[in-house]
């Protein structure tokens, strides 16, 4: 069973339903901010990008294709390598350790293991592998496997890997979406979204569950109290768990998809993708609402320049946009060109080596580079974790941050995991303060990226230098809510609902 096209659908419902329904965030006015400095690049890659991550130790950036079962590995810019993996690769982790790079191949059940620019070998695992983490007090590699065979059967797995070798499968319950790994306990945290649960597990044992939680997605790791925030899409709530017990639940906004964290002055921030906001959490309460464009999907801590940047899926936009936060407050915007279909970003990561953010734009097969600023010049050192209930997968040594985001499309089963992320270095004066942070998680569906001058989504064998620029625009200012935009953005929603069910339809036939 293919997850793209599925998840893609469900994405497009919410966006259906949330513009003709009148959403809040739709009808809203627009939030004014000048463009940011710093240019802007588009990258061609494969087929439907989903989940990064970046390799600290030669600084390359490996992208995983989930429609044409290949890891794209970027340079800075510059595409260096394409390498073929199992079918439906959709989340990626990196292993300081021994340098390799993890990839999860949904419907191959398996994950690649790829070292600098050559696959090593492929490691068969549970049904279904969708998301994955690092864990650097072990080097064990944790696998979520969701086979989406439905409720019936069930109990799904994680598979730890260590090396190349299996060497433990943990019963979760159903539907594993994200993961995060929690230095303060060294335990892994296990969003399941379908019990309504996040396992804990510590080492090759299960040592705890916590229920009563409503399609847990998105997590991340709050190094200042030792918290754990897990997003809950279907209330509204985001969640503090100590250990094994919620501490604390902290209403946000409309559908939570995505987390990240800040070290600098302890925020979590969260995006809202049904009000068109992120939420700013300190300890146990909001202590500002963001607004933005509509429907933030993505969001990542910059730990060079102390920002968070967020993307948009905004179907009725002219321009393509990623906010800038700085503390609680809008700060500036970069724009990236004509962003005409109705599905958003997949999966951001920051790269402290380059001062760059990584975009995945999932309908237009490209990766969006924003040269932020200058590398870092500090040494702090990180140990740091994992991406994407709705998809991905980071680890992070020394200068790396990403953040995933989490999608599901009811209130039990559908939210979907891939990407991780995290982990920052805040160096405040001449001291060093490391802290681990990890905000995982999920597909989101896709997003169209512009201004590109070559399009390579054929794979080739070799590399190939693929390039296109653009500068960054004026601050965007938003759609009108007018029937027009309305009727224009339904209609595409079901257009995309139709090309996702019909792709399903053609893949399960094969």
């Amino acid at each position: 069973m293919r997850r793209a096209p599925l998840l893609a659908a469900a994405y497009v419902v919410i966006l259906a339903f949330s513009l003709a329904a009148g959403s809040p965030a739709f009808s809203a006015a627009p939030p004014t901010a000048g463009a940011a400095v710093g240019s802007v690049t588009t990258v061609p890659v494969g087929s439907e990008p989903v989940a990064m991550v970046l390799n600290s130790a030669n600084g390359y950036v490996y992208v995983a294709n989930s429609n044409s079962s290949s890891v794209w590995v970027i340079n800075g810019t510059t595409v260096i390598a394409t390498l073929m993996v199992g079918a439906n690769p959709t989340a990626l982790t990196y292993d300081p350790a021994n340098g390799y790079v993890y990839v999860s191949n949904t419907n191959s059940s398996t994950v690649s293991v790829i070292s600098g620019t050559n696959v090593l070998t492929s490691v068969t695992v549970g049904a279904g592998p969708t998301s994955l983490i690092y864990d650097p007090a072990n080097s064990y590699v944790y696998v979520s496997d969701t086979d989406l065979k439905g409720a019936a059967h069930r109990v799904d797995n994680v598979t730890v890997i260590s090396g190349t070798t299996v060497v433990a499968t943990l019963g979760v319950g159903y539907f594993p979406a994200s993961l995060v790994y929690d230095p303060a306990n060294g335990y892994v945290y296990v969003a399941v979204g379908g019990s309504g649960s996040v396992v804990e597990i510590s080492g090759l044992s299960v040592v705890g569950t916590t229920k009563g939680l409503s399609s847990p997605g998105a997590l991340c790791f709050d190094a200042s109290n030792g918290g754990v925030y897990v997003a809950n899409l279907a209330s509204g709530v985001v969640s503090e768990i100590t250990g094994t017990t919620v501490a604390a639940n902290v209403t946000v906004g409309v559908d939570p998809i995505a987390l990240a964290y800040d070290p600098a002055n302890t925020y979590v921030y969260v995006a809202n993708f049904d009000s068109s906001s992120v939420s700013v959490i300190s300890g146990n309460k909001v202590v500002a609402n963001v607004t933005l464009g509509l429907f933030p999907s993505a969001l990542v801590f910059g730990a060079s320049d102390g920002k968070v940047y967020v993307a948009n899926a905004n179907p009725a936009a002219a321009t393509g946009t990623v906010w800038v936060i700085t503390g609680s407050a809008l700060s500036g915007n970069y724009t990236a060109g004509a962003e005409p279909k109705p599905l958003g970003p997949q999966h951001m990561i920051y790269d402290q080596i380059n001062g760059a953010v990584y975009v995945a734009n999932f309908a237009s097969g490209s990766v969006l580079v924003i040269q932020t600023g200058p590398p870092t010049s500090t040494t702090s050192t990180t140990t740091t974790v994992t991406s994407t209930t709705s998809t991905t997968t980071t680890t992070s040594s020394q200068t790396t941050s990403s953040s995933s985001t989490t999608r599901s499309s009811s209130s039990t089963s559908t939210s979907t995991s891939t990407t991780t992320t995290s982990t920052t270095v805040s160096t405040t004066s001449k001291t060093t303060s490391t802290t681990a942070s990890t905000s995982t998680t999920t597909t989101t569906p896709r997003s169209s990226s512009s201004s590109q001058t070559t399009t390579t989504r054929s794979i080739s064998r070799t590399t190939t230098t693929t390039a296109s620029t653009s500068t960054t625009g004026p601050s965007n200012t938003g759609p009108s809510a007018n029937l027009t935009i309305v009727l224009a953005s339904a209609f595409l929603a079901v257009a995309a609902v139709l090309f996702a069910v019909g792709a399903y339809i053609l893949r399960r036939g094969r």
